[in-house]
């Protein structure tokens, strides 16, 4: 990715900036680990904002447009978690393992109720090369995976599965592959459920969605199944 030049002007966390200064180079340590490149900007920037104008922000490009892209995209550590446990299950591999690293899990401030760090089972096949980069380049210990980049800053004994790690690629590709397979062959399917008040269903409804394709011999193709749930079964109950 190539880095902003000098005098542009940039969107940097919802603000307005000039960018004041460019300086590129290879850079190491824990911004690596976030699936950013190995040549990186750290740019320089000064407000444009009324209510800060003239004030500095120096940030690390490459790392604030990944941040940037996961934050318009909703690309939450918990997301990128469930579709490796969702890729890994139809892919017929073992599960992901909760497991326990000190400062992490259990979790020092209470807040978490369930494991964010994870060993890497036993995978098969081409899912066998995830595991690479996982020894300690040191201590050649397996290390276990984190999916929130806020767990691994600072330390070397976890690695961060972003975007650009080859489990989650793995998994997105299985997943896009699942979306576009042909029916009978399908094996994910997308359910959307909605909470409607008590008194405007009796009983729990289903809408069937169908679109089209806006071409000549085109094909019906299952979009959604909407659930209408009244509320009262929305805390536990069945449909």
């Amino acid at each position: 990715m190539a880095g902003p030049d000098q005098g542009q002007l940039v969107d940097v966390r919802q603000r307005r900036y000039v960018v004041t200064e460019v300086a590129k180079g290879a850079l190491t340590g824990s911004h690596l680990d976030h699936g950013t490149s190995a040549v990186q900007h750290l740019v320089t920037l000064s407000s444009l904002e009324e209510d800060a104008l003239g004030e500095e922000l120096q940030v690390i490009w490459e790392l604030e447009q990944l941040r940037e892209t996961q934050r318009d995209l909703r690309i939450s550590p918990e997301n990128i978690q469930k579709v490796v446990e969702i890729a890994l299950e139809l892919a017929g591999q073992p599960p992901l393992i909760p497991t326990e690293v000190a400062g992490i899990w259990p979790d020092p401030l209470g807040a978490r109720k369930q494991s964010p760090v994870f060993r890497l089972p036993a995978l098969r096949g081409s899912w066998a090369l995830c595991s690479e980069g996982l020894s300690h380049p040191h201590t050649g210990a397996i290390r276990p995976i984190v999916f929130d980049h806020h767990l691994a800053e600072g330390r070397d004994d976890v690695v961060l599965a972003h975007l650009n790690h080859r489990l989650v690629q793995m998994s997105l590709r299985l997943l896009r592959a699942e979306v576009w397979a042909m029916e009978g062959r399908k094996r994910l399917h997308r359910v959307t459920a909605r909470t409607v008040p008590d008194h405007a269903l009796e009983a729990s409804a289903k809408e069937a969605i169908r679109k089209r394709f806006a071409e000549p011999k085109a094909r019906l193709f299952p979009v959604a199944v909407t659930y209408l749930v009244p509320e009262g079964l929305a805390l536990g109950g069945q449909i």
